[in-house]
């Protein structure tokens, strides 16, 4: 399941318990079960605290949130700006998931109701990056993750 992905590698922790594989979470400080998103997960957050800057105190991670149908929905990541105000949202995916307009509509989706300025999709060898335009309804996309 360690599959190479396409973001930097770091110094991970793997345990056995209960039969399943877990992997440390050094941003929520405790062993999770080791699934493909886990790792694009874990690899995603310390690419972005150690190349883009990002300050883990203002890192929230697999929370659930209300959409506007009142329907709840859980986001992998989502980083906050120094106001406090939600700024990167990041939906993972499994690496051997492909990438699809359905995804990015998810996402989106997800966006709805947490109104961050950016998104970013990755199954940990795509990565899609863009920037809301609430006021036209539309993504314009980036070359590049945002920086902090």
């Amino acid at each position: 399941m360690n599959v190479p992905l396409n973001l930097p590698p770091y110094p991970y922790r793997l345990l056995q318990q209960g039969g399943k594989q877990h992997i440390y979470d050094d941003f929520r400080k405790k062993w999770v079960v080791f699934t493909p998103e886990e790792w694009v997960r874990q690899h995603i957050l310390h690419f972005l605290v150690n190349k883009k800057k990002y300050l883990p105190g203002l890192i929230s991670i697999e929370r659930k949130v209300k959409h506007m149908t009142n329907q709840l929905n859980r986001y992998d990541v989502l980083c906050y700006n120094q106001a406090g105000l939600p700024y990167l949202l990041v939906e993972c995916k499994n690496p051997q998931i492909a990438i699809s307009h359905d995804t990015l509509m998810q996402a989106a989706h997800y966006n709805m109701s947490v109104k961050a300025r950016h998104l970013v999709v990755s199954n940990g060898l795509i990565h899609y990056s863009a920037r809301a335009d609430f006021a036209n309804g539309k993504l314009d996309f980036l070359d590049d993750f945002p920086e902090f």
